[in-house]
């Protein structure tokens, strides 16, 4: 699915529109990917996490897919969110990391 929209507010005042760029699944294993064009902010981060915690839970996939290397903090953010993070160059290696989320293979 690409552009999935969420009836769902993080918070009791979020006014912002909820979507997912691509939602990819097999079987009960669920991947979220969120793609950015421009910059990557942290707000971007939280939104995909927050997502990702309230639809799949701990045990859920997510991937911030990006054309420029976000900043290293942003990254880090990743990091400590257990979402992947695939830009510039490794965006053409997609299809691997993918599958290896939905298949559990390292």
């Amino acid at each position: 699915f690409s552009n999935v929209v969420f009836k769902y507010k993080a918070e009791k005042n979020d006014k912002q529109k909820n979507e997912i760029d691509i939602v990819l699944t097999k079987g009960l294993k669920t991947v979220f990917i969120e793609c950015k064009a421009g910059n990557v902010f942290q707000n971007h981060v939280y939104k995909l996490n927050s997502l990702k915690k309230y639809f799949l839970g701990p045990f859920g996939n997510a991937v911030l897919v990006t054309k420029y290397k976000p900043q290293p903090w942003i990254i880090e953010k990743c990091n400590d969110y257990n979402i992947k993070v695939l830009y510039g160059k490794h965006v053409k290696d997609i299809h691997n990391e993918i599958y290896k989320l939905l298949t559990n293979a390292n």
